[in-house]
């Protein structure tokens, strides 16, 4: 049997799948992480302490850091032109969106800088 030189049918899915696979498991890991350090925090109330929730906080950096870790290893596995059109869209999107703090609108921005960059 003959391989065709220069045919790359058969790696694509696996790239993709590979960049899913690592994309989700680093959005659970986090997610596990932030949920009970960033999603609640203490605040004084009348009585004492109440507990705010920051749940969109941490929703916004999980879905960043996982599209962050799909297009690191697209990066990594000589996929980058497809990176670059959504890693300029989320540096324009921390500009732009408004983002319940200061540090996500950083971190957005951040995240489509550097990923647009490699």
């Amino acid at each position: 049997m003959a391989v065709i030189a220069g045919s790359s049918s058969g790696a694509e899915p696996v790239v993709w799948r590979t960049a899913l696979k690592e994309g989700l498991l680093a959005g659970f890991v986090a997610l596990m992480l932030t949920v009970t350090l960033v999603g609640f925090k203490t605040v004084p109330a009348a009585g004492g302490l109440a507990i705010e929730t920051r749940f969109i906080d941490v929703g916004v950096a999980v879905v960043l850091l996982a599209l962050g870790r799909i297009g690191l290893v697209l990066v990594r596995e000589g996929n980058a032109l497809p990176v670059l059109p959504g890693a300029i869209v989320v540096a324009v999107a921390g500009f732009f969106i408004p983002m319940p703090t200061v540090f996500l609108s950083f971190f957005t921005v951040a995240t489509g800088t550097i990923l647009a960059l490699r």
